[in-house]
């Protein structure tokens, strides 16, 4: 049985451009996660040596290859018949750890729904600020209070927590660029466009470090799946596939001697592969654009989106059970995104639909 999308917040804004490209580096450590080339696959299956090499067949698309936002509800009932009295429920939702355990409900924050001060804390150098919600802004995530999920780990491990209560969250990396003397009102401001709704998670089960998204208890566990190498031929093909993309011609030269990496990920059936081109940065060679491709039974590649802030794909998992994989991500490696696809019977791209990203003032290097 289909498991619908139920919680899909909308996507931030505005898009950034490519001059937030140069923010990206960290530490060359967070780059090494990028395509997960020494994970394992948890559950499903690896390219083998004897696999058909890929062939690349572009879907009939309009628009361009960047992975768009959608313009999606924010939340959705479950009819009980399917899964038992709960009338709402989460299927898959990024989780930040930056100031406190807290799952992403609503990627996107109004000035009506927030009211009093922000309050603001430090956390490993980043600035966390939070603000406690308006009667009009509780409104929008009561239902979501109460609420037990499962958060689930890139390595297969899950624990139990609770929704004790929402709040407005901002994170940014400040790097000594803001104001002095204005406080957690300049923090808020800064981060103005990439502020969420979050729910406070209250442990109660099994260890809650190093998780990545949150589903509501009841529904079926996700069957998970990180990155693993493509096969030298996957490779090939990719590397080629990727080189012939606009978005990648608009980045280099086009001498084709780039550093170009794939990786594959497997679950439920698919196999997507992703490509990402690896640039020099403040810490040597970093992600600057990352292609995904869904790999049919064939060998051949159908292109999906391209997004140049994403810096790592961490998991996959068939969240809404249609045979199609949603992704977690890392963006521009501080920020966290979930993909998915279009609705079924529209073409096949795909999307960032939840989005908790950290804004970068001033340069890392």
């Amino acid at each position: 049985m289909s498991l619908h999308p139920v919680l899909v917040p909308e996507v931030l804004s505005p898009r950034r451009d490519r001059s937030a490209q140069q923010h990206r580096a960290r530490t060359s450590a967070a780059i090494g996660i990028a395509i997960g080339l020494t994970a394992a696959v948890l559950v499903g299956r690896s390219p083998t040596a004897d696999t058909p090499a890929p062939h690349v067949a572009e879907p009939v698309r309009a628009g361009s290859g960047a992975i768009t936002p959608p313009v999606a509800p924010v939340a959705a009932a479950i009819a009980p018949r399917h899964y038992g009295p709960e009338a709402f429920a989460i299927d898959m939702a990024p989780v930040i750890a930056d100031g406190g355990l807290r799952v992403v409900l609503r990627g996107k924050v109004d000035k009506g729904w927030v009211e009093g001060k922000p309050s603001m804390t430090d956390d490993e150098g980043l600035t966390v600020v939070t603000r406690s919600l308006s009667a009009a802004g509780r409104a929008q995530v009561a239902h979501a209070v109460g609420a037990r999920l499962r958060l689930h780990g890139a390595d297969g491990h899950s624990c139990l927590a609770r929704i004790s209560g929402v709040v407005a969250v901002a994170r940014l990396d400040a790097g000594g660029n803001l104001d002095e003397g204005g406080g957690a009102r300049a923090a808020w401001d800064a981060a103005s466009g990439t502020q969420v709704i979050a729910g406070d998670l209250q442990p109660l089960e099994g260890s809650c470090d190093d998780v990545a998204f949150a589903r509501s208890e009841f529904l079926p566990a996700p069957r998970i799946a990180v990155p693993v190498a493509a096969a030298p031929e996957v490779q090939r093909a990719a590397a080629a596939a990727l080189r012939a993309r606009p978005e990648y011609r608009e980045m280099t030269d086009g001498t084709g001697a780039e550093h170009i990496e794939a990786a594959t990920i497997s679950a439920g059936g698919e196999t997507l592969v992703l490509t990402t081109f690896l640039a020099e940065g403040c810490n040597g060679e970093e992600p600057a654009l990352i292609a995904i491709w869904s790999r049919d039974a064939g060998g051949q590649l159908h292109f999906l989106g391209a997004e140049e802030m994403l810096t790592a794909v961490t998991l996959a998992t068939d969240a809404d059970g249609d045979g199609r994989l949603e992704l977690v991500a890392q963006e521009n490696l501080l920020g966290v995104a979930t993909l998915r696809r279009s609705a079924p019977g529209r073409d096949d791209a795909i999307h960032m639909s939840e989005r908790a990203a950290v804004p970068v003032l001033g340069c890392r290097c």
